[in-house]
Formats: C-alpha cells, structure tokens, sequence
C-alpha cells in the first residue's frame, strides 16, 4: 500500500485504506496509465495513487517514476492494514504552458486516419500532412507499455498502414509514416473509422478496457457520404474513443464537429493550408496528452482496477438479464461474468447494497430477490449461478412487469428509504414470439410502458445493449435517459468499469455527496431565458389528428416545465409539410397558459417533409422582429419528424444557416426519421433523440428537458 513519511496526520482516522483512492483524491476512472507518470506534476500524478499497487505489468514503471523528494514523500510498503496519509506536496503546481509540450507521460492507444484523396494533390502535399504526424508523434513516448500508434490511409477504401503492435517503437513508427505513399480518390470518412474500430481490437496492439483510446482524424475536404461518416465516428466513440478531427483548407466544420469528441474546443482543428499544419503541432498534442487525465468526483481506477470509496447509501439493484437462444451460451457467461464484476465494489447487506435478479426469455424466471441473500457472498455466488434458459422470444415487458409487480416490493425486500436501480440487459429487441398474442410493435409498446412505469415510481434504469441487431430507440426508451444507455458490438467490450462507475455515481460517497436518482429538470430549468422555436412535422406519414395531437401534447408537456413569459422564456412554434407556417411568433409566446392553449388547438395536414422550409422559418422566426433577443439569450430549435427529408441537401444547408446564426438545434426522431441525418442538423450529438413510436414520447421528456435546460 502506499503511505507517507513519517509526522503526517492519518486521514480520516476511521476510515478504511481503500477508500484513501476516492474519498481523499476524487478522481475519475484511471485508465491511470494515462497519468502513471505525473508524478512531477504534483497533484495530478497523486490523484491516481491507491491503497496498493496491484499487480499489473505497469508496476515496475510506477517505482522508475517515484523519484527524489516523490519517493521521499511516498513509499511503498507491503503491510496492507495500515492507514493512510495524505501528501504534504498535495498542492497543486502550476504548468508553464509556454514549455514546447513533451507528453512523456501520455499512455495510450493512438491511431491517426490521414487524408490521401485527390483533393490533396500531389505527393509533396500528402508528405506535409506525413511530417505532420511525425511532429505529433515525436511528442509522445512511444512503446510497448507505453504509449502505441496505428495509422490509417483513407480515399475510397481505408487502409492499415501501422497496426498498434506494429507501432511499439518511435523510430519504427516514424519511419513506417515517413513511407506512406499518396494515392486518389473520393474522402469515405465512414471507411476511415470503421478501419480504426478494428485497429483497436485486441487482436491488433489495442489494449482495451486498460488505456485510453484517441483517434485523430486529417482531412482536406468534405466526407462523400457525411451520414454514414457521422454514424460510424459515433460508433467509435460509443467504444469509449476520444476522437479528434483536424481539418484542413475545405473541410467543413459543422462536419468535424459532428465527428469529433465533446467538448469540440478541444477536439476541433482547422488550418487554411497544409503549409500551416506545423503550426498547430504544440496545440494537438497538449489537447491529446492531457486526454488520459480528466479527474472528476467519481471512481478511480489504475491499470483497469477499480480503487474503491466508501458507498454508504442505501441501494436496492435489480438485475433484468436476457436470457434468450439468440444469445451463444459462452457470451451469455461473459455478461453474467459482467453483472458479477459490476458488484465488486459494493458493501451487500439488508442495511446497504441489496441485489435481486430475474431473466427472460420466453419464460420468466426469478433468480433471487432483495431478501434472499444478506451478504456479498450470497449475491456473488446466486448471480454466477444464473440460469441461461435459451428461449425462442425475448420478452422483455413481461420481464419489466414482474421486476415492478414483484422485486421491487416490500415483501421481497424493497426499502423505501432506499435508491431504487434497474440494469436490463438484451441482445436485440422485444419479441413477443409464439409467447403471447401481441404483435411485435405491441410487444414493444408493452416494453416501453412498462419501462415508464417502473421510472415513474422512483426506479433509475440502465440500458445495456450487445451487438448489432440491438434497437437503439427501444433502449433509449427504457433507460431513465442517454446517459443511461450502454451499447457495445460484442460481449467482448462489455467492461464492468463504465456500468460500475455509473452505480458507484449513484450509490457511493466520495468528498461531496452525489444525489441521484436526478433532480427533476424543472426547478433549473424555470430559471432560464431562452428563444424556443419548436418545429412540428404535420406530413402525410403522421397518420391522422390523433397521431398528430400526441406530437403537440408532447411539446406542450415541456413548455409546462419551462419559465414562460416576456422577461424569461419565450416560445415559438412552427409546422411543416409542403411548406413552413409560423403559428405562433415568439413576441406572441409569452404566457404559458395562452401558449398551451394555442399549441393544443393546432390542426394536422398533410403532404411531403421539406425540413429546409422549416429550419428557414426558424431562422426568420428568432429576428427581433418577430420577437427574438439574438445575442442576449440563448436561441433554440427543436424539430420533431417521423419521417426523412424531401430535400436533404437543402435541409442540411438550411440548418447550417441557423446553426452560424447562433441557434443550438435539437432533432427529435420518430419511427421512420433518418438518424443520420437528424445528428447533422443537430448542434451536438446528444442534441439527437429517438423513440419508435409516437405514443412512446413521453418517455425521452425528462431527458430532452435536461439537455434543454442544461
């Protein structure tokens, strides 16, 4: 464990060794590797430092690190049962950010996808963006248990040009750049990170779930095919994948944003030429050195092991677990494996953390509830055992049904007094089968009220999905929002640690207490001043008035939480089909009452979707003619659609017209809207929502408020 010199007063008298990590430190998860070596930078390097150095190959490489008056602050000694101090050097030291960056420190994965279409010219062009990188990885230090670098070349394929394992050395690595050749064609982004999503794979050099992993993007120009490039860098980033985008020349910015990492401040480059990359070296490489060493108030890990804190909350945790035949019995004991691993940290007993379970398939089957198990060894050794039942129907609703019916009650356990958690796994979709006489959209529906049903009564519910026939908009739907969604491709990438950190968030102390299951959105929300334009889709694809009035009951459900009036919050609305109407300006959407009213009584049409006509008279509906305060409150669209745009490339432009207008755009999706699409209009990825079904969007209401308010 680690300790320091002598004279020190113990922290926390009381309290355990294990919780010196979090409750003194505070940092967030340690893929630590990242600032293993931050040791000369005082506070940092510390707030990595745990109860013990567990053992991982890094271990040898943390002691070369601790020198001088580090060492003689910190030492390591081999008695695990003593408590701990903190640092007397705990104060934090300024940076000379003047210094040319030198990120020795950084360990991670880096792969870099290079730009070699047409546009780019000619061989001596393509060396420039080459020397480029060079520069870049001149910065790092580059090795085995150091930091690793992979190179991708893209045009109308993508190509691996250095895989991680390869790229091991630094001589190695910028000699294998050096030699790339240019070649022609087209700018396939999408190609680029779908190679990259590969190279990443254990089976390449990556090393995932233990460093970080950064992706940085050149181009000259404009994806061919934005849409796809946009749904595969946000496949990517779904991995866990820092994504930077350096754009040169044409390349358009609304793009790279989308393609990029939040916040884009730090993700997004552009130069005018290829002559002045070498300028932007020094910036690039401190925002990718500092990626690994974001500390927050929540867990912390070193070398992918959780350090614990202290989870003194009361938590009731239903585990919800697909249990079906489309799921290969060996990655069914991976996400069993999963939910084992996800409990690690927690201190179970009826006076703390409680466990129960259920799986589904075609048939529900009860593992254990709240009061069946009292201790931590119970829980483990019931969640092992959990039966694969290998059913023909996922049955997802009668699962939800039976957690809110059964688990989560008095007699099996259920507190009152405690946070109420759901974590439901699936590998697809609800399919009622031969099961039941529901249809498959029923089945669905039947998901998403059920699911609605147990996040109306207090319960925090996390959605996990694996592999690709998962429905992105049924999770979203049943999660208590997107932030609760988890997705991965395989069960091989599912990591106990991003799951774990989340119930930690919800269930644990460390420094300031957490309160969650999340405040309401509407007491903040009602303090802010804001233009809101909303934009209604009344298309033919609607259906019918009925369809239509559960779009405006939608929509009148959020301006019911926000601050309505001259001085606050002003509200606008607009429909579209053939063409755009303004139906209410925003010097008219002044009172609450009034607006609702008038929003209510609004008629369907009918006819084709131009987006482009609604995001125009979006644009004229935030003037200060028409009542809106550009420059001195924030001005925001939200567009609701079922369907795709007539006019697609319009639709974009148009939406890019109100973005550089200073409007931050949401795009509301249902059932057959292009998701793709809708995330270029929209200003930032998280501005994006989906629900299958019309009736299904109450469900995603307290997260469009959050992002709203936010």
């Amino acid at each position: 464990m680690f300790t320091t010199h002598a004279g020190q007063t113990d922290f926390a008298g009381d309290a355990p060794a294990v919780s010196f990590c979090h409750a003194y430190w505070g940092c967030k998860k340690a893929e630590c590797l990242g600032c293993i070596g931050r040791f000369k930078d005082k506070n940092l390097g510390r707030k990595c430092l745990v109860n013990r150095i567990l053992e991982n190959p890094y271990e040898s490489k943390i002691l070369q690190r601790l020198k001088g008056e580090e060492m003689t602050a910190i030492r390591v000694v081999q008695d695990s049962g003593k408590q701990i101090s903190p640092s007397p050097l705990a104060e934090q030291q300024p940076r000379n950010h003047n210094k040319r960056v030198k990120c020795w420190e950084l360990i991670a994965d880096v792969i870099f996808a290079i730009d070699k279409s047409t546009s780019i010219d000619t061989q001596k062009n393509f060396n420039l963006e080459l020397d480029f990188v060079g520069k870049v990885l001149k910065t790092f230090d580059v090795g085995v248990e150091e930091t690793r670098v992979g190179a991708v070349v893209f045009s109308d394929e993508a190509e691996r040009v250095l895989d991680l394992k390869e790229g091991v050395s630094k001589d190695a690595a910028l000699e294998r750049v050096k030699n790339i050749t240019w070649g022609k064609g087209n700018t396939f982004m999408d190609k680029a990170f779908v190679k990259m999503r590969e190279e990443f794979s254990k089976e390449n050099g990556g090393r995932p779930g233990q460093v970080p992993k950064i992706a940085v993007l050149l181009t000259d120009g404009v994806a061919t095919d934005p849409y796809k490039a946009v749904g595969e860098a946000k496949k990517l980033k779904s991995l866990g994948v820092e994504v930077f985008t350096l754009g040169v020349k044409d390349a358009k910015m609304s793009e790279l944003n989308a393609l990029s990492s939040d916040p884009q401040s730090q993700h997004v480059f552009d130069v005018d030429s290829l002559e002045g990359l070498s300028s932007i070296v020094s910036r690039l490489s401190k925002s990718v050195c500092s990626s690994g060493t974001r500390y927050e108030n929540t867990s912390c890990f070193v070398a992918g092991y959780l350090c614990q804190r202290k989870c003194l909350k009361k938590a009731d945790i239903a585990f919800v677990v697909d249990s079906s035949s489309s799921i290969w019995p060996p990655n069914f004991d991976t996400q069993v494996h999963f939910l084992y691993d996800i409990l690690s940290p927690f201190d179970i007993s009826p006076t703390k953390t409680q466990v129960a379970a259920v799986s589904y398939s075609n048939v529900i089957r009860p593992q254990f509830q709240f009061n069946t198990y009292k201790d931590k060894t119970g829980v483990l050794g019931a969640t092992q055992n959990i039966i694969h039942t290998k059913g023909d129907a996922t049955r997802t609703y009668k699962a939800l049904e039976y957690m809110n019916d059964q688990i989560f009650t008095s007699q099996n356990g259920a507190r009152n007094d405690a946070i109420k958690i759901a974590v439901v796994t699936t590998d697809g979709e609800t399919n009622p089968g031969g099961a039941d006489s529901y249809t498959k959209e029923e089945g669905k529906r039947m998901t998403l009220l059920q699911a609605q049903r147990a996040k109306d009564s207090g319960v925090y519910v996390f959605a996990v999905g694996v592999g690709k026939e998962v429905n992105d908009q049924e999770l979203l739907g049943i999660a208590s929002g997107p932030e609760s969604v988890i997705k991965v491709d395989t069960y091989e990438e599912l990591r106990e640690n991003e799951l774990q950190d989340k119930l930690i968030d919800l269930t644990c102390e460390a420094g300031e207490k957490t309160s969650l299951p999340p405040t309401p959105p509407n007491v903040q929300c009602k303090k802010k001043k804001a233009d809101i334009i909303f934009a209604l889709d009344q298309s033919t694809s609607i259906g019918s008035q009925k369809n239509f009035s559960i779009e405006l009951d939608f929509v009148n459900n959020l301006i019911k939480e926000l601050a309505v009036a001259s001085d606050e919050t002003r509200i606008g609305a607009v429909v579209f089909s053939d063409d755009s109407e303004r139906r209410l300006e925003l010097r008219d959407g002044t009172i609450r009452d009034s607006v609702v009213d008038t929003i209510h009584k609004f008629k369907w049409g009918t006819g084709n979707t131009y987006m482009d006509k609604a995001f125009a008279d979006m644009r004229e509906g935030f003037l200060p003619a028409k009542g809106g305060r550009p420059g001195l409150v924030p001005q925001i669209a939200v567009l609701i659609t079922d369907g795709s745009a007539t006019d697609p490339y319009t639709a974009e432009s148009e939406a890019n017209k109100l973005k550089n207008n200073g409007v931050e755009i949401f795009a509301i999706g249902v059932k057959g809207a292009d998701r793709n699409a809708l995330e270029t209009y929209a200003s930032r990825p998280r501005n994006v929502f989906f629900v299958d079904e019309l009736i299904a969007l109450d469900t995603i209401s307290e997260a469009v408020l959050t992002e709203l308010c936010a």
